[in-house]
């Protein structure tokens, strides 16, 4: 950055290590624990399901 160290230098490559750790951890975190529904969204499945539950008696 501002021309001090090149792109491809082993400080650039390893200062990237703990980003993309950061990166890849957050990617497995959300696919594994799931996304936590907001009140927002939570009174929408609820709404639907109700729905859908009606219908079928």
């Amino acid at each position: 950055m501002f021309g001090i160290n090149d792109s491809q230098s082993t400080w650039s490559g390893l200062t990237v290590i703990p980003i993309a750790l950061w990166e890849f951890s957050l990617g497995v975190y959300l696919v594994v624990k799931g996304f936590k529904p907001s009140p927002i969204t939570a009174g929408m499945t609820d709404a639907a399901t109700t729905r859908i539950s009606d219908a079928s008696l």
